[in-house]
C-alpha cells in the first residue's frame, strides 16, 4: 500500500514538470540555405522560460555571425500573449544534411532540427557569379628568398558593404609584406561587366620544396534579392562569404651556378662609388671619404650583404654607419644600401709618387630575368698622395693674383680695374692714382673695423648668423655634433670657417682654432685629434656643440712688440 502511494506521488511529479516545460520551435530563413551565405535559426517560444539559452552546442557545425532577441506582445479579446524569439545570423561550415542540436533554456530546451545545406560550385565559389574572388602569383616555380607577387582580385556586380578579408596563411617560413597601393578598374569575364578590387602582397619563400597558399575569405553584406512573406524579420541584407582558389608554389633551391657567398636572386643589381675629391688626390694624414652605394630591384634592405672592410696598406680606414632604405615601386620593393669609408694615409716621410691602390670590388648576384649569375663590380683604383697643402684638392685654396711684373701689365685679380687709353703716360698717373685711392680706403676701413673689433668682439659672429647661407652652415655644425658624427662635423666646421673667413684660407681644423675663441678652439683640437688617435674611441660632440653655440671670431694673430721693418722672430723667447 505504501508502495503504491510513491508511485502515485512519483507519476503526479513526472507530469507537472512535463507541463512545466516550455515548447521552443526552431524556425530556418531561408530554407535551404548556401554553404557560402548566411541564413537565420529562429528559436521561439510563447510560454515562459526560467533560464538564458546556450548556444555552444552550435560551435563546430555553424558560426555566428550575429544574434538579436525580441519580445512580441498581443492582445486578442482581452487575452495577452507574448512570443520571445532569438534570432542567430550563422553561416554553416560544410554543405550537406546537418542536425542543429537541441540547444537547453533552462530547464526547457528545443527538439533536435534536421537541415540540408546546399554546397558551392566546384570552383570554390558560390553558384551565383555576382561576387567572385581570385588570386594568382606572377611566378609559381620561384628561387628561394625571390620576390613573388601575390595578387588577389575580388570581383563584383552587385553592392557590398563591410567588406572583410582574412589574412595570408602560407604552410611554409615566409616573409611578407603588403603593397600599400590598392587598385580599382573594370574588367569583362565572359561577357559580364566587373567592378576589380585589387590587392597585392609581395612573398618571401625561406625555405626551398612545395609552399601552400591557402585560400582567402571575404566577407561582406549584400542587398537581399527578395523578400519572404514568410520572413517575419524582413532583414535587407545578408552577410555572404566567398572563397578564392588556392595556390602552390614550387620553391627552387640555390642553383649549382651561383659561387658568391651571399644569395641576392634579383630583377637588377647596381653597385657604385662616390670620391671625396674627386679626383682622387688626396693630402697625406687627411681623410678622404669614400662612399658605397648598392641598390637592387626585387631584393628587401636586409638582404643586401655588408660591404667590405678593405686592409689597404699604408692607410686607416674608418666606415661610418651604414644607412638602408626601402621603396615600393610597381613591381614590388627596391632597396639600398650606403656607406661611406674615411680613409686616411699614414705615409711618415714625403716620397715623389706615394699613392694608394685600392683593390676591386665585387658582388655576385642572380640575375632572374637572364637566369644566370653576374657580378656587379667596381674596378681598382689608385689615389695619388701629396704632401702639399696648397695641392689638396678636397679645399681649394683662395689664391692671390700675381703681382704684376710691368706696370703696363697689370695683374687681373677680383678688384682689378683695367683703364684704355691710347697715352701711356696718363695711364700711369691713372694707375698711380688709383691705387693711392684704394691704400687711403684700405686705411681708413682698417681703423673703423679694428675699433670696431675692440669694442664689439663677437659682432662678426652676430653678423654671419643672420645671414641665410651662414645660418645653415651653423646649423648643420650644430646638427653634425648632435649626432656625434667626427667626420660630418670636421666638414661642416671647415665649411662655415671658409665662409665666416673668407680671407684666412681655412684649410684644416688646426687654422680655425686659431681663429675661434679659447674654448671652441680647444674644442675643434680634440676633435682634430680624434682622427690621428691610435685607439679607436667614441668621439662625443655636446661639446663643440655648446662651445660653438658661444663662439666668437677671433682676429688673426699679430706681434706688436716688433719694431717696423724687421721680421718676426721664428720663437717667441720668454
Amino acid at each position: 500500500m505504501v508502495g503504491l502511494r510513491y508511485l502515485v506521488l512519483l507519476t503526479l511529479l513526472v507530469s507537472v514538470t512535463v507541463v512545466n516545460a516550455a515548447n521552443v520551435n526552431v524556425s530556418v530563413y531561408p530554407d535551404p540555405p548556401n554553404v557560402e551565405e548566411s541564413f537565420r535559426l529562429v528559436f521561439s517560444t510563447a510560454e515562459k522560460l526560467d533560464g538564458e539559452p546556450d548556444f555552444s552546442p552550435l560551435e563546430g557545425i555553424f558560426e555566428i555571425v550575429g544574434r538579436n532577441q525580441n519580445t512580441q506582445v498581443q492582445w486578442v479579446n482581452g487575452k495577452h500573449s507574448a512570443t520571445t524569439r532569438w534570432e542567430l545570423e550563422v553561416i554553416a561550415l560544410k554543405a550537406g544534411d546537418l542536425v542543429i542540436p537541441a540547444i537547453k533554456f533552462g530547464t526547457s530546451s528545443s527538439s533536435p532540427t534536421s537541415l540540408t545545406v546546399e554546397a558551392s560550385g566546384t570552383t570554390g565559389m558560390i553558384a551565383s557569379d555576382d561576387l567572385l574572388l581570385e588570386i594568382d602569383v606572377d611566378d609559381s616555380t620561384p628561387y628561394v628568398q625571390q620576390q613573388v607577387i601575390l595578387t588577389i582580385r575580388l570581383l563584383r556586380r552587385i553592392t557590398i558593404a563591410d567588406a572583410k578579408l582574412t589574412e595570408p596563411a602560407t604552410s611554409g617560413d615566409v616573409i611578407m609584406k603588403t603593397l600599400s597601393k590598392d587598385r580599382t578598374y573594370q574588367d569583362d569575364r565572359n561577357g559580364k561587366q566587373y567592378e576589380v578590387f585589387e590587392r597585392r602582397f609581395v612573398l618571401y619563400p625561406q625555405a626551398s620544396g612545395k609552399l601552400d597558399i591557402a585560400s582567402f575569405t571575404v566577407t561582406a553584406q549584400v542587398p537581399r534579392g527578395s523578400r519572404s512573406l514568410f520572413d517575419p524579420f524582413r532583414s535587407s541584407t545578408t552577410t555572404r562569404r566567398v572563397r578564392s582558389n588556392a595556390i602552390q608554389l614550387d620553391v627552387q633551391p640555390v642553383p649549382a651556378e651561383f659561387t658568391g657567398k651571399v644569395w641576392l636572386p634579383a630583377k637588377k643589381l647596381r653597385l657604385r662609388e662616390e670620391w671625396e675629391p674627386q679626383d682622387h688626390l688626396v693630402l697625406n694624414g687627411e681623410p678622404a671619404t669614400r662612399t658605397l652605394f648598392l641598390w637592387s630591384e626585387g631584393l628587401t634592405a636586409g638582404q643586401l650583404p655588408d660591404f667590405p672592410l678593405l686592409d689597404v696598406a699604408s692607410t686607416t680606414v674608418y666606415p661610418d654607419q651604414v644607412q638602408t632604405r626601402e621603396q615600393e615601386v610597381a613591381d614590388g620593393y627596391t632597396a639600398i644600401k650606403q656607406q661611406k669609408f674615411a680613409i686616411i694615409t699614414k705615409f711618415p716621410d714625403p716620397q715623389s709618387d706615394a699613392k694608394i691602390d685600392m683593390p676591386a670590388i665585387e658582388i655576385p648576384w642572380w640575375n632572374l630575368e637572364t637566369d644566370q649569375m653576374e657580378v656587379a663590380s667596381l674596378p681598382a683604383k689608385s689615389l695619388q698622395v701629396t704632401f702639399d697643402e696648397s695641392q689638396n684638392s678636397q679645399t681649394p685654396p683662395v689664391t692671390a693674383a700675381p703681382i704684376a711684373q710691368d706696370i703696363d701689365t697689370p695683374a687681373r685679380g677680383e678688384s682689378e680695374i683695367i683703364l684704355t687709353s691710347t697715352n701711356p703716360g696718363i695711364w700711369k698717373v691713372w694707375a698711380i692714382l688709383a691705387s693711392l685711392g684704394w691704400l687711403i680706403t684700405a686705411i681708413v676701413f682698417g681703423v673703423i673695423f679694428r675699433g670696431r673689433m675692440r669694442h664689439t668682439p663677437s659682432k662678426r659672429a652676430k653678423e654671419t648668423s643672420v645671414n641665410p647661407k651662414m645660418s645653415r652652415l651653423e646649423k648643420d655644425v650644430a646638427h653634425a655634433a648632435s649626432s656625434n658624427d667626427p667626420y660630418s662635423t670636421r666638414q661642416a666646421l671647415l665649411l662655415w670657417g671658409q665662409h665666416a673667413l673668407p680671407d684666412a684660407n681655412i684649410l684644416s681644423l688646426g687654422q680655425l682654432a686659431d681663429r675661434v675663441n679659447t674654448t671652441l678652439g680647444n674644442d675643434i683640437r680634440l676633435l682634430n685629434d680624434y682622427f690621428y688617435a691610435r685607439t679607436e674611441s667614441k668621439w662625443d660632440g655636446e661639446s663643440l656643440k655648446i662651445s660653438f653655440k658661444n663662439n666668437t671670431l677671433q682676429p688673426p694673430s699679430a706681434t706688436p712688440d716688433t719694431p717696423p721693418g724687421e721680421l718676426a722672430p721664428l720663437f717667441r723667447l720668454n
